[in-house]
């Protein structure tokens, strides 16, 4: 099954600043000196950040308000969320639609959103989203890129209306303490590991660092069920063709036996 994103030549790594008592001014400081560093490192091509890794099944949604959109009566609109840095589309391999997506010169004065198509087709019915405003509790955000529908959390489900926030504008009050660094190697994602885990050491030897490795290989464990189960299939299917051979054997042995 096709995901819908790159998982090649991609070294990861995550962090949780929460747990080393960072306020949310040394987080903010620790992520752009982190990427910078990394990004110096020979045969990095890209470098970002995201609050969630592919194929991790996390319950995050939030309830959102939509400009122009009325709902029906008992409806909640309703929208997963994923922080994301710069270039997080174009690292990932994900086309956009409409828009663009976020650049490190969106500031604080201006929140911007991107969002999927499947969540532009449901609350904007037809009307044109870029440009129009999602409410997320007291924060609002301005549309300004539709990425293409991906599987990002899982590769069975329809994916799901999603709302993507810029990583480097993240208002006062949103605490974002746990990222995973994205980083697009021109050769072996895997030899950058150790000097992936070096770097981020150096910088601050008391934050955890958790499941530093490639991204290739990230999906291929969680996917483990899926293959355990289609090799049983195909267990299954082996074993009843025997069954159904020794069934035929066993009969043609009696009939000549009468014979």
């Amino acid at each position: 099954l096709d995901p819908g994103f790159r998982t090649d030549r991609t070294a990861i790594a995550g962090v949780d600043l929460g747990l080393a008592r960072y306020t949310p001014e040394q987080a903010s400081r620790f992520y752009q000196e982190a990427a910078a560093r990394v990004a110096a490192l020979p045969g990095v091509a890209a470098v970002t950040w995201t609050s969630l890794l592919p194929l991790v099944h996390e319950n995050d949604q939030e309830s959102i308000v939509v400009e122009g959109y009325a709902p029906g009566r008992d409806e909640t609109p309703m929208a997963t969320f994923q922080v994301v840095g710069p270039g997080y589309a174009r690292l990932m391999g994900i086309p956009m639609s409409e828009g663009r997506e976020f650049t490190e010169q969106d500031g604080q004065d201006a929140p911007v959103a991107m969002i999927n198509e499947s969540l532009a087709r449901r609350y904007w019915n037809g009307r044109a989203p870029i440009g129009g405003r999602i409410q997320v509790h007291d924060f609002t955000f301005t549309v300004v890129g539709i990425m293409k529908d991906v599987h990002l959390r899982n590769l069975t489900d329809a994916p799901a209306p999603t709302v993507f926030l810029a990583f480097n504008q993240i208002p006062k009050g949103m605490s974002l303490f746990s990222m995973k660094m994205l980083v697009r190697t021109t050769g072996s994602s895997a030899q950058l590991v150790p000097s992936l885990r070096a770097q981020l050491a150096e910088l601050d030897p008391n934050v955890p660092l958790m499941g530093a490795g490639t991204l290739e290989d990230h999906p291929a464990a969680l996917l483990t069920p899926q293959r355990h189960a289609a090799s049983l299939m195909g267990w299954l299917g082996a074993l009843a063709l025997i069954i159904v051979a020794v069934g035929i054997y066993s009969t043609a042995a009696y009939e000549a036996t009468r014979r």
